[in-house]
């Protein structure tokens, strides 16, 4: 089981990882079953996601999430993408390593994916400037 803090959501009580939010319980109005299935969601998602997928030799922990934050800003999910550039810059990614990233990024997923991927990153970082 993985306990790396910035690639296992539920090794950081404070922290929630990308998906925990948005399991099969939103919007049911189930509240009983809806927390099992938070907690399961959550689950699944260190078990299958972390400790399978980002574990494997394949590619380093620095390219995996190089391809997921491009990938993510691809597809305009905010929130996991932003996991995503918080973890790889605590990670030691440097932050002009994301910039090209998102910019050839763009050039494949569309002009307008790009700038919304360089917000995203441009609050990151200065988020992360402000925690220093």
């Amino acid at each position: 089981m993985s306990t790396h803090p910035t690639t296992d959501p539920g090794s950081a009580p404070d922290r929630a990882g990308p998906g925990d939010h948005a399991g099969p319980a939103a919007g049911t109005g189930r509240s009983d079953q809806g927390s099992d299935w938070s907690a399961d969601w959550s689950a699944l998602t260190r078990d299958i996601v972390f400790d399978r997928i980002w574990s494997r030799p394949g590619l380093t922990t620095r390219e995996r999430r190089l391809v997921t934050v491009a990938l993510l800003a691809a597809s305009g999910e905010e929130p996991a993408a932003r996991f995503h550039l918080r973890a790889g810059l605590d990670e030691g990614i440097d932050a002009d390593d994301f910039y090209e990233l998102v910019a050839h990024t763009a050039v494949y997923a569309g002009w307008a994916t790009g700038g919304r991927g360089i917000g995203w990153l441009r609050s990151v970082v200065a988020g992360s400037e402000a925690d220093r």
